[in-house]
């Protein structure tokens, strides 16, 4: 059962679909100078404009968000297997304290 449920949040969490993460990092680097820009903005024409700044941009810049999202996933996945790591040991303490306290 443990395996079950670390196996899929394993495969939910390092499928990450890699252009909503380049996507998402791009707006992070440009939101606030944007704001800072262009005053204060609706968040559907600030995300507007976001949008079409992003969709103006060539393959090779948008190739730079990749290559940073695909570090961030790897950073993610070395805290991942730390997390998991962290759960399965908690997880074996707690059968091997409940295996103590039952009756022999």
């Amino acid at each position: 059962h443990t395996y079950t449920y670390m196996h899929t949040y394993v495969h939910m969490h390092t499928h990450m679909h890699s252009g909503v993460k380049r996507y998402g990092i791009f707006l992070s680097e440009h939101r606030t100078k944007l704001t800072e820009e262009l005053g204060t903005l609706s968040m559907s024409s600030l995300s507007k404009q976001l949008g079409v700044m992003w969709s103006a941009l060539d393959d090779i810049r948008k190739l730079e968000y990749r290559k940073k999202a695909d570090v961030d996933k790897q950073r993610y996945l070395r805290e991942l297997k730390v997390y998991l790591r962290e759960v399965h040991q908690a997880h074996l303490c707690a059968i091997l304290i409940v295996a103590r306290l039952l009756p022999s």
